[in-house]
């Protein structure tokens, strides 16, 4: 869809006011209401800067005459953004017993402009729709409202807030269904938190995320330390320059086919990657892989966090400011967590969206090192075979990781989409990240003292000289975009796996865990790190082995669940 129309309120600030900038391009008609004149002129004046045509609306979403007549103005709506909200929390008790309290006035206010104020956006919005021609993918317009983690984890401190927030997600979620049937998409940003989600396919009217998405979502993920310390080690495997790139080439070849090979299934089936294995292995069948894929997922969370931590405490002490391990730990754990609880949609946005941040980044660090890290380019020396084939298979298993994952960020793609170009956009993603880390990991292996996180960090700070806290900063954002996939797909392993758990749990467990071995492990990263990306050999490649095998091999449909399999939990 062009989305050649939007409409945005709250535009004058936040999140809103973001959207509209972002959106902001030649050929485009924002309308954009707010109640603060000043400030929703200078979003105007942005987006008009931008080449977007843009007209304004000064009004309050709790009118609803106001904003029925506004959006029936607008003679047709591609996308409508209902973003305007207003939040406050209790106050101190009055009395020296007292409990804490929200005023009434402040409990209708929030109600008045956070639920009523999306159905005054929402339902005329569906109004004009229904009269729209359709787009060319079948749909005649699409309604996202914001809603927030607080509408799901109620916060005792802000309880109007957290209703309201509540009100509007199952509000959206539930008018989704009828609202497909007249070809208008409707939907906030979070995913469907239910157990039944997990395992069923992704409905038709819902498999609508762009193409670029499976390069982003294979690519982002790599832009981390892990690549570059997979790089350094295998100096100290015993490799020289020239073996070492064959071995990455080579090893992520190999490793990365399958990935890419499985992201292809997803389309077809609308299932998450395990879930699809149900094909080949039954439906008790999978619950074995599906358990050890989400144990395997609180390892990857730790195995990320570390050296996402270890950054993030040298950069706040370039600023003064000192931080224990696990509190810089645990900052990062709970924005990952928080972006796995909102679930796929929110996690694809951070692979492009952040992804694109950090390719730039890295690919400055990456130009400086090569030019400063040319030492290990002239050392050549013999190298047996089985030390070659060892380093080989480390790097198979740096991208084949990846393979229990692939489908799960696929399903949402329309099913008619061609597998051939979902294949290749994968392989590009993988390998386009982590064949260049690992060989800037080879490169710089002769100025870390060893192969762990703090000193890859401090070998980084020192090459990149002034811009050492970029480098930090964006060491600390990677974990952001490994994490948030690796408790997400936890989160629907764990699910799969027979625990018939709302998906937010599923999600809030594995951050846990993986926290607590992040602590526990974070004195042994190298160690940990070498045996973890082995032990992938053990369990992933026979397992893909299989669901590759019976799908390309066989009939390439879904097989249904038995009725009786699947009792979601009350």
């Amino acid at each position: 869809m062009k989305h050649d129309t939007v409409l945005i309120t709250g535009a004058s600030s936040g999140l809103g006011q973001t959207l509209a900038q972002t959106l902001a391009r030649p050929g485009r008609t924002l309308y954009l209401g707010g109640r603060n004149v000043q400030r929703l002129k200078e979003t105007a004046k942005a987006c008009i800067s931008r080449g977007a045509s843009v007209h304004l609306h000064i009004g309050d979403v709790a009118n609803r005459a106001e904003m029925e007549t506004w959006i029936r103005s607008t003679n047709g709506l591609d996308l409508v953004l209902a973003c305007a909200g207003i939040t406050g929390g209790t106050r101190k008790p009055q009395t020296p017993d007292g409990a804490p309290y929200e005023p009434a006035a402040q409990v209708y206010r929030i109600f008045e402009t956070d639920m009523m104020g999306v159905l005054n956006t929402v339902l005329p919005a569906l109004d004009v729709m229904q009269y729209q021609p359709r787009g060319a993918d079948g749909m005649r317009g699409r309604i996202c409202a914001i809603s927030s983690v607080a509408g799901v984890v109620s916060y005792p401190g802000t309880p109007s807030y957290s209703a309201a927030k509540a009100a509007v997600d199952r509000f959206m979620v539930a008018t989704g269904g009828d609202a497909k049937k007249a070809a208008s998409q409707t939907g906030g940003l979070m995913e469907d938190l239910s157990a039944a989600s997990v395992r069923e396919p992704v409905p038709a009217p819902l498999k609508t995320m762009p193409t670029d998405r499976v390069f982003w979502s294979h690519f982002s993920p790599n832009l981390g330390p892990g690549g570059w310390v997979t790089g350094a080690l295998l100096t100290g495997m015993g490799l020289d320059f020239r073996t070492g790139v064959a071995a990455i080439i080579v090893g992520n070849i190999i490793g990365a086919l399958p990935v890419a090979l499985a992201a292809a299934i997803g389309p077809k089936t609308g299932l998450t990657q395990m879930e699809a294995s149900r094909r080949a292995l039954g439906q008790k069948g999978l619950r074995p892989p599906a358990f050890l894929n989400w144990i395997y997922c609180v390892g990857w969370d730790a195995v990320n966090n570390v050296p996402a931590a270890t950054a993030l405490m040298a950069l706040l002490l370039l600023a003064g400011l000192s931080m224990p391990f696990w509190l810089a730990l645990g900052i990062l754990a709970s924005i990952q967590m928080v972006a796995s609880i909102y679930g796929h949609h929110v996690v694809q946005a951070l692979q492009k969206y952040l992804g694109t941040v950090l390719l730039v980044v890295f690919t400055l660090i990456g130009v400086v090192f090569a030019i400063k890290g040319q030492a290990p380019l002239a050392v050549h020396h013999a190298v047996s075979f089985s030390t070659f084939l060892l380093a080989t298979g480390v790097l198979v298993s740096f991208n084949l990781s990846w393979a229990s994952y692939s489908s799960d960020y696929t399903r949402y793609l329309p099913a008619n989409t061609s597998s051939k170009k979902v294949v290749l956009l994968a392989l590009a993603g993988l390998l386009g990240s982590a064949i260049p880390f690992q060989i800037l990991g080879l490169i710089s292996a002769g100025s870390v003292a060893e192969a762990s996180p703090t000193a890859v960090i401090a070998s980084l700070q020192q090459a990149m000289g002034p811009l050492g806290a970029v480098a930090l900063g964006a060491i600390a954002l990677s974990s952001i975009t490994g994490n948030s996939f690796n408790d997400n797909t936890a989160s629907y392993s764990l699910i799969s796996a027979g625990l018939h758990v709302p998906r937010i749990a599923a999600a809030i467990l594995t951050a846990s865990l993986g926290y607590v071995l992040a602590v526990a492990g974070a004195g042994r990263y190298t160690t940990l790190y070498t045996d973890y990306l082995l032990v992938t050999m053990y369990w992933i490649a026979p397992w893909i082995g299989i669901v590759l095998a019976d799908w390309y091999f066989g009939d390439r449909t879904v097989h249904p669940i038995p009725p009786a399999a699947f009792t979601p939990a009350p």
